[in-house]
């Protein structure tokens, strides 16, 4: 370490060393960045895709549902709804007579998902 410009000159090529290899170390880094951020937008670009077609899809079965609607409506007379509306009572009807019969029995009659069961116990 005699001489100053050797000294310096071997201080220079180890700063550049060192700044190329931090160079190469950020770019190596930066392509990684790079190929991720690309991969994540390949992978929106897909959901993309797919909302699109669901969203068409979605489109098509309301047009259907609506036309299916707009032909209810006109089939549907008052007279056809009052007779509907009378079979819907009947039917409350009878099952509130039928529930008050099991009560009067001393019958519990209870639903599940998969079928029914029929408790009987003497009426105090």
């Amino acid at each position: 370490m005699s001489d100053p410009v050797n000294f310096i000159w071997m201080f220079v090529v180890a700063v550049g060393f060192v700044g190329w290899l931090i160079w190469l170390v950020r770019g190596l880094i930066g392509r990684e960045r790079v190929a991720a951020l690309k991969e994540r937008l390949d992978q929106a670009k897909e959901k993309q895709e797919d909302l699109a077609k669901q969203l068409e899809t979605l489109k098509s079965e309301t047009a259907s549902q609506q036309v299916l609607i707009e032909q209810l409506k006109t089939s549907f007379t008052p007279a056809k709804l009052e007779n509907l509306s009378t079979g819907s009572i009947a039917v409350v009807k009878t099952v509130r007579d039928m529930r008050m019969t099991t009560e009067s029995l001393g019958a519990t009659l209870t639903f599940s998902g998969t079928g029914f069961r029929l408790l009987v116990e003497p009426k105090e």
